[in-house]
């Protein structure tokens, strides 16, 4: 018989192969620990995993480090920790990385969730989830066609066809894997990690039937572009503009920094502005990123600056006044700037007012909200939402 199992041995895991004879009497004993170092040079942290030769393994070094460069820090940490527990398994029995057949790819996923169906095989610290082992088959997917790894029995998929939410949105087909675990649905006590198409459906509807277009306008922009919360509610009127672009107009949002943002209003990843001569440095104009909409998107926000902001002007001119954003434009600069989105009271709309007016459409939807968490990843819901549209209803879904 051949037993795996699972030792602690301080932050990373040992895994144990023991083959036994047919009166339990262990025969041998193999342990596999491949080292997943971190190492942190110039602001940038390098992860570097070593196999039972205490050599690293080139195209993983690559993967993480070149390919995953821009992506977070926890989203590199976890795909390391997934690639790592696939070579642990590729050592202990013997498969290639290159040779994953069906047979192979069964046991991978039994070592994975840390249980068999013979349960006297197993006998893991950890047993994972099958939405948790779907992530870690989704980082191999990546990762083998990054450095050209075949492997049939992880990409063997068919399309399925599916609703769609906006009318321009590419055709309802997505990609499905056969080989991924079934997940369980969620109850209606669960918080779910992303807004679906039919849940915007039920938030949009709320939010029309309010006639509030301030929330229309930040739902879109989280949902249909993707925008952290922050994001959004630093956007300023100087950052909606038209460019040329190929000899076209294109109307684009800049995401930047400014010292006048508050706390709520950063956009991650891009420079925090302590002197306000660092809006004519190189790095801070280059950081910038510019996000492409419709123009339907940009009259509708240009439509509601020149509504809105002409009311509270009028009825809240000191609170008003409070909202004047940096300006940083090096051409074209207009003569005033201000923050877009603001509360009832001509304030600049914070995250916390914001959070309380989500919540109300939580509920109008019908859509569970947490307990006992901060409030803020209410609105995350909406960015993952947006991953998760490109992912699984587009026409070319984008990978993990």
């Amino acid at each position: 018989m051949i037993i795996y199992s699972e030792e602690k041995n301080g932050p990373q895991s040992v895994f144990i192969k023991t083959v036994t004879d047919d009166g339990g009497v262990a025969t041998s004993v193999r342990r596999v620990s491949m080292p997943l170092y971190q190492i942190e040079e110039e602001g940038f942290v390098y992860f570097i995993l070593y196999d039972e030769h205490m050599k690293p393994i080139p195209s993983v070094y690559q993967y993480l480090n070149f390919r995953m460069k821009e992506s977070p820090l926890t989203s590199r940490s976890k795909a390391a920790f997934a690639i790592r527990l696939l070579y642990c398994f590729l050592s202990l029995s013997g498969y290639r990385v290159n040779r994953i057949d069906e047979k192979a790819f069964r046991e991978l996923l039994f070592f994975l969730r840390g249980i068999n169906t013979n349960p006297k095989q197993y006998s893991m610290k950890t047993q994972r989830s099958n939405n948790t082992v779907n992530g870690y088959l989704s980082v191999y997917r990546t990762y083998f066609g990054f450095a050209d790894i075949s492997c049939d029995a992880i990409f063997k998929a068919h399309t399925v066809r599916t609703d769609h939410v906006f009318e321009d949105a590419d055709s309802p087909v997505r990609k499905k894997y056969d080989n991924n675990l079934k997940a369980p649905n969620y109850s209606n006590d669960t918080v779910p990690k992303y807004i679906g198409p039919e849940d915007f459906k039920h938030i949009f509807k709320a939010i029309l039937d309010a006639k509030d277009v301030q929330s229309r306008l930040i739902v879109h922009l989280m949902y249909g572009y993707g925008l952290r919360l922050g994001e959004v509610l630093g956007l300023t009127t100087e950052d909606i503009l038209e460019i040329r672009d190929n000899g076209k107009l294109v109307p684009v949002l800049i995401l930047r920094n400014r010292m006048s943002d508050a706390r709520f209003q950063f956009a991650k990843g891009l420079p925090h502005v302590i002197d306000q001569r660092q809006y004519s440095s190189r790095d801070y104009l280059a950081a910038r990123q510019r996000i492409v909409i419709t123009y339907t998107l940009y009259e509708e926000l240009i439509d509601f600056i020149e509504d809105t902001h002409a009311h509270m002007m009028e009825k809240y001119p000191e609170n008003y006044e409070k909202g004047y954003a940096d300006i940083v434009s090096v051409r074209d600069k207009p003569d005033t700037n201000h923050y877009v989105f603001l509360n009832r009271y001509g304030r600049i709309l914070s995250d916390q007012t914001w959070n309380n007016t989500l919540k109300r459409y939580f509920e109008i939807a019908g859509i569970p909200i947490d307990v006992d968490i901060r409030d803020n990843n209410l609105s995350h819901r909406f960015r993952h939402g947006f991953a998760m549209f490109h992912a699984r209803f587009s026409k070319h879904p984008a990978d993990a």
